[in-house]
């Protein structure tokens, strides 16, 4: 089984930006993926596992853009993890990161690729 919390910012700076936080519990070994719908704002993906995402990346921060795509998390290893997944309004995105959103439509990254290996201090989960 997979818990969702969803939470939504409390900052006013952030409302601009950032849509929602949801937090992630997964809790089984027969649920090892999912299906990210697309939606016009881009994702960021905080995992306490490595993940795979659309058979590309392989990190436990993954970043997957704007798209009319959805995007499949693979977990490395499905008997538990934890995660965080910050949902960007449609241009929130743009305003943390130098890269153009036409480079992040229709992908995922490894978080690292877009902010360098610093973006993995800012979790631990």
């Amino acid at each position: 089984m997979i818990n969702y919390t969803e939470v939504f910012p409390l900052s006013k700076e952030l409302v601009p930006y950032i849509e929602s936080f949801v937090i992630i519990k997964l809790n089984t070994q027969e649920i090892d993926s999912k299906e990210f719908l697309s939606r016009p704002g881009g994702n960021l993906l905080f995992s306490s596992v490595p993940i795979v995402a659309n058979d590309k990346v392989r990190d436990t921060s993954v970043v997957f853009g704007i798209g009319n795509k959805s995007t499949v998390i693979k977990w490395k290893d499905a008997s538990g993890g934890d995660g965080l997944l910050v949902k960007f309004t449609p241009y929130g995105l743009s305003r943390f990161t130098a890269i153009a959103a036409p480079q992040l439509t229709n992908t995922s990254l490894s978080a690292s690729k877009i902010w360098g290996s610093s973006i993995r201090d800012l979790h631990v989960l």
